[in-house]
Parts: structure tokens; sequence; C-alpha cells
């Protein structure tokens, strides 16, 4: 394992890749400097402790305000002073041709004003990988990983992670990896492995959802439990030509207790997809997918077959990018609002820039049905992200901006928008401390709900981390 990538992705909350049924990953805005799945030694550890203070313009994220008593009746509680801490412990197992990860993170977030609102959260992460020259002793041609992982918590402070290609651009990584990973798959640096790994192949945030994007805030209300299962097999049949399978399942479920209402009081997904890699050259790589996931909520049941194409290319020593184009057919069990018969298009592109010191990612892509179980016809998804860190120095910016467009198919459903902005720096202190600066805005609008009052949340957050190993990386928000 890389003995610098020790210390990266740790807080209380969750990632959760619902498009292809990827592993569930402990994240939360304070402690994603740590990254149990990387470290170098087994047994017990304390990976990292955290405090913060932030101020939020709502202590309840966003709501909707309807006097319809099928939604949330949404109260304007105002602005508030939050603060809170957490730490993360862990075990890891290193054997012949396999690792064992688990990790317990609780935390606790308190509110100035809404104390009434001041919660006990927990995330629990468990993760099984094969190495990746042997594979479960499989032979130096496999490759298997089985990831687990549960969490319950308030969704206010959610709004600080970064997005999944913020997640991604954040990574101390060269420009071999970075290209290598989203282009070719071959993931050579550990970090990038743990967040792409699960993704069927598909480096592309817009393909990608999270327990805190905007719109998952808005529709699960304050507190959530979220869980998923994946597991993924590869095998390399020559230098050139890799086939994968992958199958996993997730589930979002509001928390809502008393007269509020969440628009989804929960969702259910599984997925199953294979897919074959072949490099044309040390430069380009060309692919095939194809899968489906099954949606049902209370909206929806309904499956989702695709098959896609790719083509991924280095472009300089700077550039790189990533193609896919396909079609999909819904297959609906049930449904609320009408969904589309026959085959629908999905395409989506990313394209990446990496120097010694910046990384920025750009990603846009379609694909049918939504993230959710909510209905809608389509989802247009688009990411972007950039971070400057130079090796050696103390500093560390970083950005990003996620946006997620549903629409209907016909009358009915209508369509919902969301929005989400997260800017932060992060100062190194000394060789176990450091301090972060956080920043992050949030928005909804559409018809989804006939006259709702979508809302927004902004907010700003101080952090103090510790990571008693002394292994520091800029934060992952």
């Amino acid at each position: 394992m890389c003995h610098s990538c020790k210390c990266t992705a740790l807080l209380g909350t969750v990632v959760v890749i619902l498009s292809t049924g990827g592993v569930l990953r402990g994240q939360s805005p304070v402690l994603g400097q740590l990254d149990p799945l990387t470290a170098h030694e087994g047994g017990f550890h304390v990976y990292g402790v955290y405090g913060y203070t932030a101020y939020l313009s709502s202590p309840t994220a966003l709501q909707l305000g309807t006097n319809s008593a099928a939604y949330e009746i949404g109260g304007d509680l105002g602005h508030d002073i939050g603060f809170g801490g957490g730490t993360a412990v862990g075990w890891n197992h290193f054997g012949s041709g396999y690792s064992i990860t688990a990790v317990y993170s609780p935390s606790y977030n308190g509110f100035v004003r809404n104390s009434d609102l001041n919660s006990l959260n927990h995330n629990f992460y468990f993760n099984v990988s094969g190495n990746r020259k042997k594979g479960f002793d499989l032979g130096r041609k496999w490759h298997a990983d089985l990831g687990a992982g549960a969490n319950v918590t308030d969704t206010t402070l959610l709004q600080f992670n970064s997005t999944f290609l913020g997640q991604v651009a954040e990574v101390p990584a060269t420009f071999d990896e970075l290209a290598a990973g989203i282009v070719t798959g071959n993931l050579t640096n550990d970090q990038l492995a743990t967040l792409l790994t699960g993704s069927a192949g598909s480096a592309s945030a817009a393909g990608s959802a999270s327990a805190t994007s905007s719109a998952a805030l808005l529709l699960y209300g304050n507190r959530i439990l979220t869980a998923s299962l994946n597991a993924a097999l590869s095998y390399s049949y020559s230098s050139r030509l890799s086939v994968y399978w992958n199958v996993g399942a997730s589930r979002m479920e509001s928390l809502e207790t008393g007269s509020a209402r969440a628009l989804i009081p929960s969702s259910t997904s599984g997925s199953a997809n294979m897919g074959v890699s072949y490099s044309l050259s040390p430069r380009t790589q060309v692919g095939f997918n194809i899968g489906t996931t099954r949606t049902f909520s209370r909206y929806e049941d309904a499956y989702n077959t695709s098959g896609t194409v790719s083509l991924g290319r280095i472009l300089s020593r700077r550039w790189f990018a990533r193609v896919y184009g396909g079609a999909s057919v819904i297959s609906p069990l049930r449904e609320t609002y009408t969904l589309p018969l026959g085959p629908q298009y999905v395409v989506g592109a990313t394209l990446g820039y990496k120097t010694y010191s910046h990384a920025f990612l750009l990603s846009s892509g379609r694909n049918s049905l939504d993230l959710y179980g909510l209905g809608a016809a389509s989802t247009i998804s688009t990411s972007i992200a950039w971070s400057w860190r130079r090796p050696g120095r103390t500093w560390a910016v970083f950005s990003g901006a996620y946006q997620q467009r549903m629409r209907g198919y016909g009358g009915g459903f209508g369509n919902l928008n969301s929005t989400q902005v997260n800017a932060g720096i992060t100062k190194k202190l000394n060789h176990q401390a450091g301090l972060s600066f956080l920043y992050s805005y949030l928005t909804n609008s559409g018809s989804f709900v006939t006259n709702a009052n979508y809302t927004s949340a902004y907010g700003a957050m101080v952090l103090f981390y510790w990571v008693p190993g002394g292994e520091w990386h800029k934060p992952q928000p």
C-alpha cells in the first residue's frame, strides 16, 4: 500500500454511488484527510479527531414550504450557529492477497438556537479487498472487492461535503495516476482506487449521486439512514483486455418524526452490470458496459437496462478525456408519473486537466430515470471540480459544483433542479493538526410540487482536525 496515502477520507456521513450500486464510503465535512482503506499497518487505529463550528442560514438544510399534507411542512427556523465533533476508530488486517477494514465513526452535531435538533450520528464501514496483484490468491489476473456500510446522521452539515468529482480532484495524485484511473481504469493510486472501484469503470460523476446532494437533502428531510452493499470482480485476460462484473444494492430512508414529512420516505435500488475494456494503445481505451438497475419507492418500481460504449484518450501530458454513449430501456412495474417506453439515449463525457499543483475535472451526462425513485423520466447531471495543492506546502485550496436536472415525460412530474456549490481552504498547522475553512451553497427549483416554496441554504464552517499518525493530506470536505 502507498504509505503517503494513509490519511484521506474519514468523516461521519456517507457517499453512495446509487447509479451503479457502488460501495458506501464514510465521509463527513471534517475528517476528510483520513482513509482507512489505504492504511499500511494492521491492527486497531484511532484515525483522527475533529471539532468544528459553523454558521448556517438554516439548521434544517433544505425544506419545502407547502400546505399539502403529502409533503414536508417546512418552517423557517432562521439562521443558527452549529458546533460539534467526532472521531473515527477502526481495525485493519492484511493477509496474503487480501485486506480487511472495519471503521466506526461517531459524531455529534449541536445548535445554539435550535437545541432540539441536536443529534448523535453513527457511521460504520466494512471492506474486504483483494490484493491488486494477487486477488485473493486466485492469481495475478484477478481482483475482487466487497464493501458494506450504514449511516445514521443529521443531514444539515452534509452540505459541506465535496461532490464525488470534487473528491477525485482532491486526491494527491500524479497526472499518470489520475489519467489512467479515469481513462483506462488502471487504478495505481490507492485513494483513487477506493473512490472509483465499484463505479462500473465509469469515472463520470454525472452518473453518481451522494446523500450530500442538494436534491437528496430536500427529498429525505433532516435525518437519514443510508446503507449500501457492493461486490466487484475483475479479470485481466492480458495487459490490454480486462472484464469486470459488479453487483450492488443501496437504501436511503428518512428518519423524520412527528409532523415533518419527507418527499420520499425511503428508496431502494439494486444493480448488476458487466463490461469489457480494451487498450488500443497506452493512450487510448475503448469499452463496453451492459447493466440493469431496479429502483423502487412510493412513486415507482422500475427497471432501467442500458448498454453503452466508451472511448478514453490521454490527449497530452496535461489533458485527458472520456466519452460514452448508448441506449437504455425503462420497464416500469409501477409508476405514479408516466415513464417513456422504448429506447432512450444515454450520453456523457469527462474532461480532465492536471499539472504539478492543479487538478481540474468537468463531467456531464444524461441518463434515464432519476437516482432517488422520484419518478423522473431522465436526469442530466453536470459536475465541475478544481483543487490546488503544491507538494511540500502547508496550504490547499479546492472548489466545485454539482447540478442535477430531473425531467418528466409528458404531464405530471414537471421538473426538479438542484445545485450544490462548495469551496474551502486548508492550512496544515504541524505534523499532526490542521484547520479547514469551508463554504457551501445549496438551492432547488422546479415544478415537481405545485405551489411549493423552494428554499436555498448556505453556510460557513471552521474546523480543526488532529491526526495521531502524523500523515496529512488536503481535507476532503
